[in-house]
């Protein structure tokens, strides 16, 4: 193999790999990457597990649980801080209805659909990281809003908040 050979395979990407800003990345990632606009869960200083153990991260689980556990019916929706044709919520719906309205003021509507997690950071006092990891905990496996959905969603949101929270068992 020839010097010219071997320089073009170095500027080349491998396969199901892209370069970006002279870095190489997984597609699946850059494809994640691109769709967030550039943000990345964990480049803004925490990561998932660090934001889980920490205070405010041990807050808001603590928190989710309670306004699970507190909703009228065990049903959680995808797609929409609240979801008006059902009247539900998603996890971060049921900590701002758990805390208040006051306690979470929103820069956004409510029924706003498809926002990307960092939204939910400020808002709810959140390292980005964790509010990635809620939102994929909430729609991670179905963005379906069927009835039966709703409850499996209920279900495995609250069974990943408790698995999560400090010194408890599940």
């Amino acid at each position: 193999m020839g010097i010219f050979t071997w320089i073009i395979g170095l500027l080349q990407p491998q396969k199901d790999t892209i370069r970006v800003n002279c870095q190489t990345m997984p597609l699946a990632k850059w494809e994640a990457w691109r769709r967030n606009g550039g943000y990345q869960p964990c480049s803004h200083g925490s990561t998932p597990k660090s934001a889980i153990r920490g205070q405010r991260g041990q807050r808001l689980l603590r928190d989710l649980v309670a306004g699970l556990d507190a909703l009228p019916t065990p049903e959680l929706s995808a797609g929409a801080l609240e979801d008006e044709a059902t009247g539900c919520c998603c996890a971060f719906g049921a900590v701002r209805r758990y805390r208040g309205p006051d306690a979470v003021p929103l820069c956004f509507d409510p029924m706003e659909e498809d926002l990307d997690p960092p939204h939910f950071a400020e808002p709810f006092d959140v390292a980005p990281a964790l509010a990635w990891q809620v939102v994929e905990a909430n729609e991670g496996w179905s963005d379906s809003n069927k009835e039966a959905a709703r409850r499996q969603r209920w279900e495995r949101v609250r069974d990943w908040a408790v698995r999560h929270l400090a010194g408890v068992k599940p």
